[in-house]
């Protein structure tokens, strides 16, 4: 029996890493819930940029009163411009939910790609555990293409604020 393994058997190690990390995260259950999430971080947001854009309706002839407008300052100047309206108590709350939702589904992918990351790092570990015995019998490093995962940009509310 030989001291080291084979060239092809370290070969398959490392792409059936790969290959494992590719399941772990297709088959994870919080992972899976991406699309979920990205679906309701797209409708708050679309809520936030419709209430926005009607205060920029109203604010067309003062544009410097929507400059800087951050969360809460834009919940009270809708407040302020809009409480007269026969929908405004269902506007306002569909306002606080979509900025409430915004905030937990960006968390949640952050998480989530949080997650992809530490499933990628385990794999890297693994990779170069068996590549440091390739090194060691005098083989060279194998290391396939394989997907990375970033780190996602996280927005804030305040970037849908258009001026």
């Amino acid at each position: 029996m030989s001291k080291y393994a084979k060239d092809s058997e370290l070969r398959h190690l490392v792409d059936r890493s790969i290959e494992l990390e590719k399941e772990l995260i297709n088959e994870d259950e919080f992972i899976a819930r991406e699309d979920y999430f990205e679906a309701e971080l797209d409708i708050a947001a679309d809520v936030i940029e419709d209430s926005y854009a009607k205060l920029a309706d109203k604010y067309k002839d003062e544009p410097d009163k929507l400059k800087n407008l951050d969360r809460n300052s834009m919940k009270d100047l809708y407040k302020k411009e809009f409480s007269t309206e026969k929908d405004f108590t269902n506007d306002m709350a569909k306002l606080e939910k979509a900025m409430n939702d915004y905030d937990n589904s960006n968390d949640v992918l952050q998480k989530i790609e949080e997650r992809k990351q530490q499933i990628s790092a385990a794999v890297d570990d693994n990779i170069n555990h068996v590549n440091d015995h390739r090194i060691e019998s005098g083989m060279k490093k194998y290391k396939p293409e394989k997907q990375t995962y970033k780190v996602r940009q996280i927005k804030k509310i305040e970037d849908h604020f258009k001026s």
